[in-house]
């Protein structure tokens, strides 16, 4: 399945559907719905807010590098460390995604040296619709296996998010929370953790391993 059909939490509802037909069942738990005229937009559509997702930067010569697949792990004592870096009512409000991804933004910005510290950078989160209150009115069905997020974008400098400490990082984070969009300058995070797609089985137990295919200008934490 392409990405233009569905997005992680709809391959998972999709792949699981097609999986229970496989082992014998008469039907899915969750039957996949198409429904995609619920998504159509506005006539005409209406700009409400300022979307820095789609904001085209100048490139420098920090704009194209090569890029390395590696797998890192970060356990319960890793995200516990990352924590104890942080004020205390960020330390205990704060997800696990949420710390892990304020603390690799500012790794990865430091590990590319930008020599002009008044370089814009930007953190593109996944947000998935499905989840959010008050999203769609009437509200998605629970087959829906479209595509159904957004990416709002944190926005800072290089020297601001190198020389801040982490809770600056993890502020901008927790304020953006309110496609084809620009990369220069971005980096974005996944979290495909809740997608199900390791309980998937097609009658030979479930999956080992699930992971990027190629290097992507995306980090999947799963």
């Amino acid at each position: 399945m392409n990405h233009t059909m569905s997005d992680g939490i709809g391959i998972s509802i999709f792949l699981n559907a097609l999986a229970e037909i496989a082992r014998g069942a008469s039907k899915p738990t969750i039957l996949p719905v198409w429904c995609r005229e619920i998504l159509c937009t506005k006539d005409p559509p209406k700009i409400t807010r300022v979307h820095n997702e789609y904001k085209q930067l100048e490139p420098d010569n920090k704009s194209i590098f090569e890029p390395y697949h590696r797998s890192f792990f970060f356990g319960p004592s890793e995200i516990s460390a990352i924590r104890a870096l942080l004020p205390q009512h960020q330390a205990q409000n704060s997800t696990s995604f949420e710390v892990l991804t304020a603390f690799i933004w500012r790794c990865r910005t430091k590990a590319l040296q930008w020599e002009n510290q008044d370089q814009e950078v930007r953190l593109l989160c996944i947000v998935n619709a499905r989840f959010r209150r008050c999203t769609f009115n009437p509200p998605l069905p629970k087959g829906y296996y479209g595509n159904a997020f957004v990416f709002p974008a944190a926005v800072t400098t290089v020297g601001k998010l190198c020389n801040e400490p982490i809770e600056y990082a993890l502020e901008l984070r927790e304020k953006s929370k309110g496609p084809c969009f620009t990369t220069l300058g971005s980096f974005m995070i996944s979290d495909l953790s809740k997608a199900a797609l390791k309980d998937v089985d097609f009658g030979w137990g479930k999956a080992l391993f699930a992971g990027v295919a190629k290097l992507v200008l995306i980090i999947f934490l799963v």
